[in-house]
């Protein structure tokens, strides 16, 4: 970013002394111009052969937390999505623990439970662990493979960044977290927040 943005000081200046004020304008344009036309072949032979991932874009579209966000936006999250298997009896999250990733269910039945007691099934095309990326805080139930499942795996950081990008997905987010903690009886420590800060990138 800092190499592209003093490249862009040492063109614009040079721009300026070659064609003055108007030259600031159109010799950058016009460099542009040249740059897409070498470069469009190239271009258009790596998104020909860039992988689609279908499947995850379509299970990403039936959650309501992203159903609302673009198609290229959904191809990009897709390519962020880790895969992660669990087997029978396995707990993918524990009451308590950290909040570190999102999940999205593709195949299997969990169980939802908090204090020892049982909340919810949940199954495929849903997805759960927003409320400790949402609020920053530890888990606030745990989910247990009932069967062999599949599930896609977001990080916490492309989460966060995601809500605080796109502030429908946010209230979507922020709306079902309140509902799993109406049923779990727990306050909503997110509500009246605004989309969370993202992450530092010096982290």
């Amino acid at each position: 970013m800092n190499v592209g943005l003093a490249l862009g000081v040492v063109i614009v200046r040079a721009s300026v002394a070659i064609g003055g004020d108007r030259g600031a304008f159109w010799i950058p344009g016009l460099a542009g111009v040249v740059v897409i036309i070498a470069l469009a072949q190239r271009l258009f032979e790596i998104d020909r052969s860039a992988p689609v991932p279908h499947v995850q874009i379509e299970l990403l579209r039936s959650v309501p937390i992203f159903s609302s966000l673009a198609g290229p936006t959904l191809e990009g999250i897709a390519h962020l999505l880790v895969p992660v298997s669990a087997r029978a009896g396995e707990v993918v999250i524990r009451e308590g623990d950290p909040g570190d990733r999102y999940y999205l269910i593709a195949d299997g039945t969990l169980a939802v439970s908090r204090e020892g007691r049982h909340l919810a099934t949940i199954g495929r095309g849903q997805g759960f662990g927003e409320i400790a990326l949402l609020h920053n805080s530890p888990r606030t139930s745990s989910v247990i493979a009932n069967d062999e499942v599949m599930l896609y795996a977001l990080d916490k950081d492309a989460f966060v960044l995601l809500l605080t990008g796109h502030p429908a997905a946010h209230d979507t987010a922020r709306a079902t977290a309140s509902g799993q903690l109406r049923i779990m009886g727990v306050d909503d420590p997110t509500a009246g927040s605004q989309p969370p800060s993202p992450p530092d990138q010096g982290d």
